[in-house]
């Protein structure tokens, strides 16, 4: 199983804690600037073609529609690492203050380039 999960990390690493060093910084980029409803920052670590289906109006509606009933977020941790659509997808649970509910993230990664990107982002 962990060769597997290290097969995914292939293209962001030369090893599973490099790859991850390289990925984390970008999540979490991702994850508070979906929060602070920041979307130059969000959109400075995603993808063109993710970008071409998030557009600043969407992610203000969506921000909108998430932050009053998620809060603060608090924590996360990541829970596996998986393949999707023929992409790398680390899979988080996540916890905000405003509710006892655990929140899923998954995050899949591309690359432009040799700089890497996210390509699709599910908060639910």
């Amino acid at each position: 199983k962990e060769a597997i999960m290290d097969s995914y990390l292939t293209p962001f690493g030369n090893t599973q804690e490099e790859a991850l060093n390289n990925l984390i910084p970008i999540v979490n980029l991702a994850i508070n600037a979906h929060v602070e409803g920041d979307y130059q920052q969000f959109s400075s670590v995603c993808s063109k073609r993710f970008l071409s289906q998030v557009t600043q109006e969407s992610f203000e509606l969506a921000y909108h529609q998430f932050q009053p009933q998620m809060g603060a977020f608090i924590a996360k941790t990541l829970v596996t690492i998986i393949k999707q659509r023929g992409q790398t997808v680390l899979v988080y649970i996540a916890k905000f203050s405003m509710t006892d509910d655990d929140v899923l993230i998954r995050i899949a990664f591309c690359k432009e380039g040799e700089v890497i990107k996210v390509d699709w982002m599910y908060i639910e």
